[in-house]
């Protein structure tokens, strides 16, 4: 089986080697001659109309056998869960059966929740102060006082919009500006005048009898 298809493979092989010194010889042939050559190349691929069939190295006769796949049985079965079972895992893992809601932290005027990592009472107060800023959001000012800000009073400064680009507000005086040109335009220069006839003759490699119609 694999003796004849080298076999195949060489005489194809040796086929196109044959075609690629036929063309090296034909170019050796027009190398260096000084009159002008006409090509003709095909315009279809140089294969017969019908191809013929692919051999494949495996015969029909030879197919690949099928793979026996084993079932398995497991004979052992899962334990039933009831209520006895339950409460028998209670005695080893920490169940939390009491489902906590979360609560709304904006509802609030603080800054909500308190932090997890708090040591003491002293660090839920603001500096110096006895201000619970968790509680009540509060700015202290030592000169004119104690002002309370809530968290709405907050989101409303933050929500200012600040002022328009200048696209808007100078948006005709930037239209009437002139447009800038960034389009490349080559200047040619000064080119030096060649007096040289109009056909060189005897020039290596160069066909010297064109005639273009």
């Amino acid at each position: 089986m694999f003796t004849n298809r080298v076999a195949e493979n060489k005489e194809r092989l040796a086929a196109i080697n044959h075609r690629a010194d036929l063309a090296q010889a034909r170019i050796d042939k027009i190398k260096g001659i000084k009159k002008a050559t006409r090509v003709f190349s095909s315009a279809k691929y140089p294969a017969p109309e019908k191809l013929q069939p692919y051999k494949t190295l495996y015969s029909e006769e030879s197919e690949l056998a099928e793979i026996k796949r084993q079932t398995y049985h497991l004979k052992s079965k899962f334990t039933p869960v009831d209520e006895r079972t339950l409460k028998e895992k209670l005695q080893f893992y920490n169940v939390h059966l009491n489902i906590k809601k979360k609560q709304d932290e904006m509802k609030g005027e603080g800054l909500g929740s308190l932090p997890r990592n708090l040591h003491s009472v002293s660090s839920l107060l603001l500096f110096n102060t006895t201000e619970n800023p968790y509680k009540k959001y509060v700015m202290l000012d030592p000169l004119a006082g104690a002002v309370t800000k809530t968290r709405s009073n907050i989101e409303e400064e933050e929500e200012d919009i600040g002022a328009a680009p200048i696209s808007i507000t100078q948006g005709e005086a930037i239209d009437r500006m002139t447009a800038q040109n960034y389009f490349y335009v080559p200047n040619l220069g000064d080119v030096p005048e060649i007096d040289v006839p109009v056909y060189l003759p005897d020039l290596p490699g160069i066909a010297d009898d064109l005639s273009y119609k």
